[in-house]
């Protein structure tokens, strides 16, 4: 949206799905513009955060008059979505002293780390990409041990237009992630780097 404002454009990024009818929250015309939120709730829609951890992050549940009361026919599905009247959305957020709300991802790509730390895919994409080596890439969590922890891999694919040899252009992707790794705490690291054509 700051590019956009930049143009003269003014984009509000909300946030909702159809079973919120669909919007639970956006940022209001006037308010002073907040990169990264998604704004806050609309009247009479109540947004929380279910069961955050130390950072504040957990999943984004909403209650209000424009939520669903259920999945047509589908008891089991509705169960699993609409708990005690609160509609949890499988987003993971956070939110800030003023209500403005953050999405952090998805409930299930969530990384739960070796040490049982919480690594979010959708944030360390945004880390890893910013190489114009760097066509398409990959954050997972792949399975260690039996205790459903994971580690942090990356799969990328390299940019071969760019100018030098293939090897040339794998070294620098290679060299951008070390870049970026060095910046992050060790349990945000990647411990597995696969590049893939």
């Amino acid at each position: 949206p700051e590019a956009f404002r930049g143009l003269g454009f003014n984009l509000y990024e909300g946030y909702g799905m159809t079973e919120s009818s669909p919007v639970l929250t956006v940022p209001r015309p006037g308010d002073k513009s907040i990169p990264g939120s998604v704004g806050r709730p609309l009247p009479g829609i109540d947004v929380r955060i279910d069961q955050p951890d130390a950072t504040g992050v957990g999943e984004i549940v909403a209650k209000g008059p424009n939520v669903m009361s259920g999945y047509f026919e589908n008891p089991e599905a509705t169960a699993q979505t609409i708990q005690n009247g609160w509609l949890h959305t499988g987003d993971l957020g956070k939110l800030d002293d003023d209500g403005n709300l953050y999405i952090v991802g998805r409930k299930k790509e969530m990384i739960l780390g070796a040490g049982g730390e919480n690594v979010y895919p959708d944030e360390l994409e945004e880390l890893y990409r910013d190489s114009k080596f760097i066509k398409e890439l990959s954050i997972v969590g792949l399975p260690v041990g039996e205790e459903k922890l994971e580690t942090v891999a990356g799969l990328f694919v390299p940019d071969y237009e760019q100018a030098g040899s293939r090897e040339e252009i794998r070294e620098q992707v290679r060299e951008h992630v070390r870049k970026i790794s060095k910046a992050l705490p060790l349990y945000k690291r990647l411990k597995v780097v696969h590049l893939w054509d």
